[in-house]
């Protein structure tokens, strides 16, 4: 009881006091304290919505957006040089399906991997543990419900591989490759 009484004190500090583009040592302090690790050089501007049941593992020199959202108790690792724009959810629990007396059956859960390198757009949500690989951009608005394998760019309800992305780290795409057409 006194750890969770804990856990919640520090995330109400890094979502009130010290939201926002700064204290970003000190949040990452904080919350490496109360075992949500976070990694060198990443940063979390907040809030960040989390159950002290589930386990978030951050990567070295990420960026994680306003309003990440973590509902379940599931396990996430996410790698390196990872990017989250704001409004992220990540669905960690859910239901099987019940019979018509409750529909909302036994609780299960989901864990999560992320690779490094990747990119994931605004007000996204992953669902169903998807394993997300490297180099993945996922478009803004997507939900992601299987699997990303490396170097894709995914977009969609439910997200789908759109393009590959070049490997080389030294190209990129240009403001020409877009917008995206889609087929």
């Amino acid at each position: 009881m006194a750890r969770k009484i804990i856990f919640l004190v520090v995330l109400g500090l890094c979502n009130t006091l010290f939201k926002g583009t700064r204290f970003f040592g000190v949040k990452r302090s904080l919350l490496n304290m109360i075992g949500i690790t976070v990694g060198v050089g990443s940063k979390v501007v907040g809030p960040l919505t989390i159950s002290s049941e589930a386990s978030l593992a951050i990567g070295s020199n990420c960026w994680i957006g306003t309003n990440l959202r973590i509902h379940g108790n599931g396990k996430i690792a996410i790698g390196d040089n990872n990017a989250f724009a704001p409004d992220i959810t990540i669905i960690t629990g859910s239901h099987l399906m019940g019979d018509s007396s409750q529909r909302a059956g036994k609780g299960i859960h989901w864990d999560y991997t992320i690779g490094d390198g990747n990119w994931i757009g605004a007000k996204s949500t992953l669902s169903n543990g998807v394993k997300i690989e490297n180099g993945v951009m996922i478009g803004a608005c997507s939900l992601v419900t299987k699997n990303c394998e490396s170097d894709g760019l995914y977009v969609g309800l439910p997200a789908k591989r759109v393009r590959d992305l070049p490997y080389d780290r030294e190209k990129t795409l240009s403001n020409n490759d877009l917008p995206i057409k889609l087929t």
